[in-house]
């Protein structure tokens, strides 16, 4: 667009940004903030832990209200796909909400409900993006199973939760959930928790979320 294109987006979703910013980086590195603010009240892991050192009591951990958790989330990424709108619009480029698919080379057919319609264009670029992929045995049904998309649409923090994979995500909402109370089990098949990381720091790591009394299973599935 800033070369003088004539620039349409196809976006199936009601905002735009994409994963980053609807269930990637913004809302879980936003939910952790406020989970860390959360753990140095009186109540919080932090805190108690803090409250221990000093007068040698331990208080019981209070679970927060998942709502209130969300609401710095929701606002970051509220707030931020208010300012690439602001961008796209300012680029005077045209956002299209619905799915697409080819009619040919340089058309498609974009469909929001039951209206289709046509945009042609000399290049299409596709930016789909990624999304999880859950074990066959394990279908996501954003109840009881939820994957790193589903996982903050959770209405209240969970007593107990078994975290699959102890990769860099696994690990991001295993150490958070633990900080807010959750009683987390972290389960990989493999026998190394963060296996590309550095064996020092995830040693520290580790050490960590047993302080904290994660369960880890490794060579497990």
């Amino acid at each position: 667009a800033k070369v003088g294109k004539t620039v349409a987006i196809v976006e199936k979703y009601p905002a735009v940004g994409g994963g980053c910013v609807h269930f990637g980086t913004l809302p879980s590195k936003s939910f952790r903030e406020s989970v860390y603010r959360y753990s140095l009240g009186s109540r919080g892991v932090l805190g108690r832990e803090a409250d221990e050192k000093k007068k040698g009591r331990q208080p019981a951990i209070a679970i927060p209200d998942m709502r209130r958790l969300l609401q710095r989330k929701e606002r970051v990424v509220s707030g931020e796909s208010s300012v690439i709108r602001d961008q796209l619009k300012r680029n005077h480029v045209t956002i299209v909400h619905g799915t697409a698919r080819f009619l040919s080379a340089t058309t498609i057919e974009v469909t929001r409900g039951r209206r289709k319609s046509e945009i042609c264009g000399e290049k299409i670029v596709i930016a789909t993006g990624a999304r999880p992929v859950s074990p066959p045995h394990l279908p996501i049904d954003g109840k009881i199973v939820h994957d790193s998309d589903t996982i903050l649409e959770l209405k209240s923090v969970p007593k107990s939760m078994i975290v699959l994979g102890a990769g860099i995500i696994g690990c991001e909402y295993a150490s958070m959930f633990s900080m807010a109370g959750t009683k987390v089990i972290l389960v990989d098949k493999r026998n190394r928790v963060l296996a590309s990381v550095d064996q020092e720091i995830v040693s520290a790591l580790r050490h960590r979320f047993e302080h904290q009394g994660m369960e880890i299973l490794l060579s497990a599935e």
